[in-house]
């Protein structure tokens, strides 16, 4: 029976790939030509041990195959280019696009060019130091900026570092919801002085809608049930899921009058398939909001949100449901429910007095 012959494992040295070399004893045909290959790679190796060449030091050859590296302007551009290509929305692309823009203007030709994984975090914290004139608007500027690296830093295989830097710790703002006899004085001035406008707060109220997007894109299509229901498909609310919500007869009463006379796909605001931009409710409350202070319609602070914050402080102190509240106002968790009543700083006055210290 004829004597196998030896075989070795593949590792690097075995083979000559340590020695930028292919010997491969191990695929030799024969036991002479596979002991031939063994001495030959002995001998390589004993030279480069001699001559303090082992292990071998990187060659040019060797770095031109490595990843390229890319430059700060080039991630970021791709960053931005990425998130800009997927369903998000307009709101949060146009902030990611402010914050590209003024981040790549703030650099220097030098640091836009370095490669992206040598930017310093003390170069981000001296961008972000220019927006520190309070916690909250620090810290969305810093969010804005992470998305961007993080994002860049996925594309290139690299460690994003925009987490690494400062955090401020953000003061929760109260919002401030309508007393209800106000609110109606409010509503009934609006009628008066833009119907538009107090259609969209109707809905905002009566229907829990956000204004600038779910009611704003309002078309007949999404009216069922002899105008009872409004009907949002996942792409067409904040939430992302199917949403049905119930139209109140007073926001009916308001809305029969346009939706009549218009075609399925038509929007009930503009009266085209077109939808407005986006600050046309926006640009319409800041016309009047002077005069309405004045009359002491509204308070400081106060906006088309707020009727919303006080439809949502109604139904909870009513209900003490904060399932069904979530439901209501669309929102995507509990959490952010929760979140919500904070910023209402709802609290249950009564249960409260029950518990108050007595003397």
């Amino acid at each position: 029976m004829a004597k196998s012959s030896p075989t070795f494992t593949l590792d690097p040295e075995y083979s000559g790939k340590a020695l930028n070399l292919n010997i491969f004893p191990n695929k030799a045909t024969t036991h002479e030509k596979k002991f031939e290959l063994l001495v030959q790679l002995r001998t390589e190796l004993a030279n480069r041990i001699k001559t303090n060449n082992y292990p071998l030091k990187k060659t040019e050859t060797e770095e031109v195959h490595q990843k390229p590296k890319h430059t700060v302007e080039q991630v970021l551009r791709m960053a931005l280019d990425a998130k800009l290509k997927m369903k998000l929305s307009n709101r949060y692309k146009d902030d990611l696009t402010l914050v590209h823009r003024q981040f790549i203007s703030f650099l220097t030709e030098q640091e836009l060019n370095q490669p992206f994984d040598q930017i310093q975090v003390i170069k981000l914290e001296e961008f972000l130091s220019r927006y520190n004139s309070s916690g909250t608007y620090y810290m969305k500027k810093r969010s804005d900026l992470s998305i961007l690296f993080s994002s860049g830093g996925k594309l290139t295989g690299n460690r994003s570092i925009a987490r690494d830097t400062h955090t401020e710790r953000a003061k929760a703002k109260l919002h401030t919801a309508y007393d209800k006899q106000k609110m109606k004085k409010l509503l009934a001035y609006l009628k008066e002085v833009s119907p538009t406008l107090h259609l969209c707060c109707l809905f905002t109220y009566g229907c829990w809608l956000r204004p600038h997007v779910e009611v704003l894109s309002l078309s007949k299509k999404q009216f069922k049930n002899d105008n009872t229901e409004i009907h949002l498909s996942g792409s067409e609310n904040k939430g992302g899921k199917v949403r049905i919500v119930y139209v109140p007869d007073y926001v009916r009463t308001e809305l029969e009058t346009i939706i009549e006379r218009l075609d399925d796909d038509v929007n009930i605001f503009s009266g085209t398939v077109e939808v407005l931009n986006r600050f046309y409710f926006t640009t319409q409350w800041k016309r009047l909001r002077i005069e309405m202070l004045e009359k002491k319609l509204i308070e400081d602070g106060q906006t088309i949100y707020s009727f919303r914050h006080t439809a949502a402080v109604e139904v909870y102190r009513r209900t003490k449901d904060i399932y069904l509240l979530q439901k209501l106002m669309g929102h995507s968790s509990i959490t952010v429910t929760q979140k919500y009543l904070r910023s209402l700083g709802v609290v249950d006055i009564e249960e409260m007095k029950n518990f108050a210290p007595t003397l």
